[in-house]
């Protein structure tokens, strides 16, 4: 049923669904991951989603509904995503080019890691809004399941896209503070509600709005030009850390 679905709203019948041993959603423009909805993991989610009043059935249409968004939207036919996947790794290679020399004590592994961190992380939150805002005006009613996901990441995962295998978030806490005042800031109406609870420090809030709005984001063409857009902010990010 699940890879019915998609295929329906995506209108791509090649695209596959594997469920998989993690609580989140992701897709590679080709194949949607979602969470096991047997075992004992899913079992103990399900007992705190009732407890929290989150609907189930809501939250898993509100993740196939967002990847779904993605397949369409941020990434399309499978000639597609590789041009995305391509516009990405030559944003993230020209920059660390760029800012590299100005750090010579570190090296270019480590410059080329921090800052495909930090793009992604950015680029994937203003594609997220471009993305739901397109989605949701063609199936306006999965603003209601976007929101049930938010309320999953608020009240089960306490996350807000935080979370990233090996990386010491002391070393770059300012990225994780533009996160927070990109959440704070730069929510879909959908979602606002479910993130008003962060607050983010003033300088963070301060230079997502110099660069970043929300009307902006949506208004994008296309997910590169969601690259060039956030490109400032990585840029300064970027320089922080490195300068730590």
């Amino acid at each position: 049923f699940l890879a019915k679905y998609v295929r329906v709203i995506t209108a791509q019948a090649g695209i596959n669904v594997v469920q998989c041993d993690k609580l989140t959603a992701s897709t590679d423009g080709q194949t949607v991951f979602v969470p096991y909805l047997s075992g004992a993991k899913w079992e103990a989610v399900q007992k705190n989603l009732d407890a929290k009043g989150i609907d189930a059935d809501r939250l898993i249409f509100g993740l196939l509904d967002h990847e779904s968004g993605h397949c369409t939207t941020t990434f399309g036919s499978k000639d597609r995503c590789a041009q995305v996947t391509n516009a990405l790794n030559n944003k993230v290679n020209n920059l660390a080019y760029k800012v590299g020399p100005k750090y010579p004590l570190v090296t270019r592994q480590a410059t080329n890691n921090l800052v495909r961190f930090v793009f992604t992380k950015l680029w994937n939150f203003v594609e997220d809004r471009r993305m739901e805002n397109a989605w949701c005006e063609r199936f306006p009613g999965s603003a209601d399941n976007f929101a049930e996901v938010s309320k999953y990441d608020k009240e089960i995962l306490d996350d807000h896209g935080k979370s990233h295998v090996g990386v010491d978030k002391g070393l770059v806490i300012e990225v994780f503070n533009v996160l927070d005042a990109l959440f704070s800031e730069m929510s879909s109406p959908w979602h606002a509600a479910n993130y008003s609870y962060i607050t983010p420090t003033p300088e963070a809030k301060a230079l997502v709005n110099a660069h970043l709005s929300y009307s902006k984001a949506i208004a994008l063409p296309n997910t590169e030009a969601v690259m060039d857009y956030v490109d400032p902010v990585v840029v300064t990010l970027v320089n922080d850390v490195l300068k730590k």
